[in-house]
C-alpha cells in the first residue's frame, strides 16, 4: 500500500467533494495505449493518476508516467486469474468501487502470502481490499502525521489505543492491473502493524515513500454482497489480525452482575423472614460403654414445611467422630436420616505446618413436612474406641435461609459468563500467536 498522489486530497473531504459524489459516481476516463512488449491493448482506469501498469495480455510492468511507455519488468509471469478481476465493481460504505489493480504478497519467507486489491472512484480516490486466509480489510491511506517511539509502544488515535503487533518485509510476488505508485515483482518494504480490533494501523517504509494506512475488518458476507463474486469466498482460517471477538464479555458479566443482585436481593429477604429458630440442643459426654447405645432429644414441632439445620461439634484433636443422626417424626414414625462425620488432623512437616478438617460440621434435612419431632443419635469415635470419653454437642433451627443455596446459585449466575471468559482467552491467545509478541491470556 502507498501514499495517495495529492491530486486526489480533494477526494477525501470538503462541500466541493460532497456536492460531486451527490451527481452520483461517473465513469472514469479510460486512456488506452498498446503493450510495447506484445501489442496487446492497455486500458487506463485511472488516467492522469496511474504510474504503472500491467499487460492483461503477456503480464509486462510498464511505466506510464510519459509517452515513451518503457517497460519496468518483462514478462517473468503469466496472468492470472484472481478473486476480484480488474474492471469489477462493487459498493462499499456508499460508494462504488473499481477494481483497478492486484498484487499477491508475502512475508519474507514466502510463507504467508495475501492479496491487495487497489479499488478506485473518481470522487473518493483510492482504496484497498486485503485478502488474508478468508479474513478481509477495508484499507484508506491517512494523511495524518502519527508520532511514534519504535515498534514496541503503544499508538492512541483518539480512544482507541493501538498496540504493536507484527513488523516484516514483505515481498511482492505478482502484479497485475494499474496502480498509482511504481511497482514490479520482488520489491520489498518494511512494515509495521498495530492492532485495535477491528482496526489495524499499517505503517510501510519503501525506498521512494513512506505511509501509514488504517484498515477496518470486515465480514466476507459484505464484500460478497458487494462485488457478487463468480468464485466462492475464500475459507476463514484462523483469526485475523484485527478481527473483532465474537464473544462480548462485558454484557455477559453485566447480566450476571443483575442476576446476583436480584439473588442477593432474594437471599436477604429470607434471612428476613426465615424464623431460625432453635428447636433441640443437646450437649453430652460419651463413654465407651455408650458407643453403640442410642440418644434422643427433647420433641419438637415443625409448624410448616421448611429445612432443619444439625449443627454438630466435637473437640476432636488428631482424631475423628462420626454421629449417626434421625429426625424422627413422633406420630408416623417417619426418619429422615443422614451421617455426620468431623475430623480435625494438624502437624508439621518439610513445608510447615499443615491442617485438615475441623472441629463442627452443619448438615440440613431439606423440605421436612409439618409436624412434631424428636433428634435420636449415636455415636463413634476414635476415643471411645481407646476407651475415653468423647464430648458431642448437636444445635438444630428450623427454616434457616442457607448461605450454601445462595453460593450454588451465584455459582450456576456465573458459569456461563466463565465459559465465555475461557473462549475469549483462547480467540485471543489464536489471534497472538502469529504476532511478534504471542501472549497466554486475554486483554479482554
Amino acid at each position: 500500500m502507498q501514499g495517495l498522489p495529492e491530486e486526489l486530497a480533494g477526494f477525501l473531504s470538503g462541500a466541493e467533494q460532497q456536492a460531486a459524489s451527490a451527481k452520483g459516481p461517473r465513469a472514469p476516463a479510460i486512456r488506452r495505449f498498446d503493450c510495447p512488449h506484445c501489442g496487446g491493448q492497455i486500458d487506463l482506469r485511472a488516467a492522469g493518476h496511474t504510474l504503472t501498469a500491467v499487460c492483461a495480455h503477456c503480464a509486462s510492468v510498464i511505466d506510464t508516467s510519459d509517452a515513451r511507455f518503457e517497460i519496468v519488468q518483462k514478462a517473468n509471469d503469466k496472468v492470472r486469474k484472481t478473486f476480484l478481476e480488474i474492471g469489477q465493481r462493487g459498493a462499499l460504505k456508499g460508494v462504488t468501487w473499481e477494481v483497478i489493480g492486484y498484487a499477491q504478497k508475502s512475508d519474507k519467507t514466502g510463507q504467508y502470502k495475501w492479496d491487495e486489491y487497489l479499488l478506485f472512484n473518481p470522487y473518493q480516490g483510492f482504496r484497498f481490499l486485503v485478502q488474508m486466509d478468508g479474513h478481509w480489510n477495508f484499507v484508506q491511506v491517512i494523511k495524518e502525521d502519527i508520532q511514534k517511539y519504535g515498534f514496541n509502544t503503544t499508538i492512541w488515535q483518539g480512544d482507541n489505543k493501538f498496540q504493536p503487533f507484527l513488523a516484516d518485509r514483505p515481498v511482492v510476488r505478482y502484479v497485475k492491473g494499474e496502480f498509482y505508485w511504481r511497482v514490479k515483482k520482488g520489491d520489498t518494504a518494511h512494515t509495521e502493524d498495530y492492532i485495535c480490533p477491528p482496526y489495524m494501523l499499517s505503517f510501510e517504509y519503501a525506498d521512494e515513500d513512506n505511509t501509514v494506512a488504517m484498515a477496518e475488518y470486515t465480514e466476507p458476507e459484505v464484500i460478497e454482497a458487494a462485488f457478487a463474486p463468480k468464485n466462492s469466498m475464500p475459507k476463514k482460517r484462523g483469526v485475523g489480525a484485527n478481527q473483532p471477538s465474537p464473544y462480548r464479555l462485558g454484557a455477559y458479566f453485566k447480566t450476571a452482575a443483575m442476576f446476583f443482585l436480584f439473588a442477593l436481593i432474594v437471599h436477604v429477604t429470607n434471612l428476613s423472614f426465615s424464623a431460625n429458630e432453635v428447636v433441640s440442643n443437646s450437649n453430652r459426654t460419651i463413654v465407651p460403654a455408650e458407643r453403640s447405645a442410642s440418644f434422643a432429644g427433647v420433641p419438637f414441632t415443625i409448624p410448616a414445611q421448611s429445612n432443619v439445620e444439625l449443627y454438630a461439634h466435637a473437640p476432636v484433636s488428631n482424631s475423628w467422630v462420626e454421629i449417626e443422626v434421625s429426625l424422627v417424626n413422633e406420630k408416623t414414625k417417619e426418619s429422615f436420616d443422614m451421617r455426620v462425620p468431623i475430623e480435625y488432623y494438624f502437624g508439621r512437616d518439610s513445608d510447615g505446618s499443615w491442617s485438615e478438617g475441623g472441629t463442627a460440621n452443619t448438615e440440613y434435612f431439606s423440605m421436612v413436612p409439618p409436624g412434631d419431632y424428636r433428634i435420636v443419635y449415636s455415636a463413634d469415635a476414635e476415643a471411645l474406641r481407646r476407651s475415653r470419653s468423647q464430648f458431642i454437642k448437636l444445635v438444630a433451627r428450623r427454616d434457616v435461609a442457607s448461605w450454601g443455596n445462595f453460593w450454588w446459585t451465584i455459582g450456576f449466575i456465573l458459569f456461563w459468563p466463565l465459559c465465555v471468559w475461557m473462549r475469549v482467552g483462547a480467540f485471543e491467545n489464536k489471534r497472538w500467536e502469529n504476532s511478534d509478541f504471542p501472549r497466554m491470556g486475554s486483554d479482554e
